[in-house]
């Protein structure tokens, strides 16, 4: 498989930005999150059982929406944060290469300039990492060169995909674009039934490819989850109802 297709398919969207921090910007510290809340947020994440972790070929994109949906249920925002291959490099991670790759985070610290990226990916780490560390997972260190270092973009966890895949975030720290982040909840899109549906759909064709021995189980509750999912984000005004989820689609996805 090319490394144009190993991570899938992303929507294109606004929102582009970088994970490192730059002093001069004028962001609030008000929309940092804090040490508590983001171990709250992480064993959100840890604890779902359903999605298809252990095949890292491909879905990263509707593994991030629903670990996002997770979190907003319990009323954490979030971001995505994509890391983009630069022509002529991959991102691997074992034997696995994408072209990209992106899974949720958060704006964490007691005051902005402490603050940092943090990134929650079980697919890479059974901890949460910093940014820099999330992307040196995938092959690329402090010590690479700017030609080779991944252009990152985030955009708020509701989102598949940047706008602008050649965002290239160390460039823009050191001219000093602002960051862009999620402030709070109250900040936090809704997410679309129609790309629910698409996320659902691809996670069962991709559980199927995983290999487990629980996964009809997985696959149940995958379906259920996301019923129950929609269900409590809309009682938070989260939801964007512009289609109307069908759950024996996603079910027959497999």
């Amino acid at each position: 498989m090319t490394r144009t297709i190993l991570c899938g398919f992303a929507f294109l969207f606004a929102g582009c930005a970088n994970p490192t921090i730059d002093e001069d910007s004028q962001q609030s510290s008000d929309e940092l999150v804090s040490n508590q809340t983001f171990a709250d947020a992480a064993r959100v994440v840890q604890s779902i059982n359903y999605l298809p972790f252990e095949y890292k070929q491909d879905g990263c994109y509707a593994r991030s929406l629903y670990m996002a949906m997770e979190l907003a249920s319990t009323g954490h925002e979030s971001n995505a944060i994509f890391a983009f291959a630069k022509p002529g490099t991959v991102l691997r991670v074992g034997t696995v290469e994408w072209g990209y790759h992106v899974a949720p985070m958060l704006f964490v610290g007691a005051s902005y300039q402490s603050a940092r990226w943090m990134v929650i990916d079980p697919s890479i780490s059974r901890t949460a990492l910093d940014a820099a560390d999330w992307i040196g997972r995938m092959g690329f260190g402090a010590s690479t060169p700017d030609s080779q270092y991944p252009s990152v973009a985030t955009v708020p966890g509701a989102a598949l995909g940047p706008a602008d895949p050649d965002f290239d975030a160390r460039t823009a720290s050191r001219s000093g674009t602002p960051l862009t982040d999620v402030p709070d909840f109250a900040s936090m899109p809704a997410f679309k039934v129609s790309k629910i549906q698409f996320a659902c759909n691809t996670m069962q064709s991709y559980l199927a490819l995983e290999n487990a021995s629980n996964v009809a189980t997985k696959s149940a509750t995958l379906v259920r989850r996301t019923r129950q999912l929609i269900v409590s984000l809309n009682s938070l005004r989260k939801i964007s109802a512009d289609v109307t989820f069908n759950a024996t689609e996603c079910g027959a996805s497999k």
